[in-house]
């Protein structure tokens, strides 16, 4: 679940920057609504990829041993 603080900074940028500066305040409440829930649909979509990019380069810098037998595996990514 994608917080509501980062689902509304991130709507309240995307309007401002999709509609010349135009003020995200003077939107009316319904129209914050329909951006709100299309950012936080791509955010949720987002989420996964973000999430195994961020645990690989942390696996990656925290690798001591690169013989090892058991690697850990990316639990936010699917093995193919």
């Amino acid at each position: 679940m994608i917080p509501a603080e980062a689902v509304e900074a991130a709507a309240k940028r995307y309007y401002e920057a999709s509609n010349y500066g135009q003020q995200w305040k003077l939107l009316g409440n319904s129209d914050q609504a329909i951006y709100r829930h299309r950012i936080q649909m791509a955010l949720e979509a987002a989420a996964p990829h973000m999430l195994a990019s961020a645990w690989q380069k942390g696996r990656s810098a925290g690798q001591m041993d690169p013989y090892d037998r058991y690697p850990a595996k990316n639990p936010y990514r699917s093995e193919q």
